[in-house]
């Protein structure tokens, strides 16, 4: 019992401080402002790089690791090996075919919007969010647990509350920010909401992954390819055709039917 409430203080500890130190003294502005995007950028990515080297020996302190390279191989730190680029190239396989219909919708566009975004909004996105999060909100926050209480498929779904939670402070954002204006309080609320339910659902579907491969680097490559394509939408629009259309769908459901039925590849 010692063990699981040492280990839950760790992780809650450093589960909030990545959020607090978003804010601690940061530069004013919008979240897509490149003064706030490089301090965030900076802030995430120094303290991340603090807990990679602290964490190990609070585990060994707990009792839950022997040494350091126990601690490493517990936490999904695996060597860069053909194996380890082997387990992620699956995986991106994987979450290609789970988003097989954004893909068709993609190739008939002919363009992905986040690419007209800055470069630093783009290396935010997808570099230093999906890695930064994933090592803080799935191997710091999941592996610990599973170290004292093996095959516990609670964990695999209360932890990913920790990173569904950690987006409501968009909330502040979106009702405090000068430009753009401000959004009302009621439309913050649901889209936070929203972001809760399915960041909380994406941090189970990581957490499935690193039980699977136990190599975090699959969980950020995951994360960063659904960052680049973004949430799927239901309706892409009136002015394609049926056909286009039909097929749009179908592929959503294609996509889920062989994510789930090719998922235990990953192991």
């Amino acid at each position: 019992m010692e063990k699981f409430t040492l280990t839950l203080l760790y992780v809650l500890i450093v589960t909030n401080l990545y959020v607090a130190i978003l804010y601690f003294r940061a530069p004013k502005g919008d979240r897509n402002d490149p003064p706030v995007i490089k301090s965030r950028i900076v802030r995430v990515s120094c303290f991340t790089t603090v807990v990679i080297i602290v964490t190990p020996f609070v585990l060994m302190y707990i009792g839950s690791a022997s040494n350091v390279n126990d601690a490493y191989e517990i936490l999904g730190f695996p060597k860069l090996d053909l194996k380890c680029l082997w387990q992620m190239a699956k995986t991106l396989a994987l979450f290609a075919w789970l988003f097989m219909g954004p893909l068709i919708h993609y190739s008939f566009e002919g363009e992905i919007s986040d690419l007209h975004e800055s470069k630093l909004a783009i290396w935010r996105d997808l570099v230093i969010a999906p890695i930064t999060e994933e090592i803080v909100y799935t191997s710091l926050s999941l592996a610990p647990f599973l170290a004292i209480i093996p095959e516990n498929e609670k964990l695999l779904y209360l932890t990913p509350l920790l990173f569904g939670s950690a987006h409501l402070h968009h909330f502040y954002t979106m009702t405090t920010r000068t430009n753009p204006p401000p959004n009302p309080i009621g439309a913050s609320i649901i889209i936070c909401l929203f972001q809760l339910l399915y960041t909380t659902l994406f941090g189970y579907l990581t957490n499935r992954v690193f039980v699977q491969t136990n190599n975090v680097w699959c969980c950020a490559l995951a994360h960063a390819f659904c960052n680049y394509l973004g949430f799927p939408i239901l309706d892409i629009g009136m002015y394609y055709g049926n056909f286009i259309r039909i097929l749009y769908w179908l592929s959503l459901v294609v996509g889920i039917i062989g994510f789930t039925s090719f998922f235990a590849l990953l192991n």
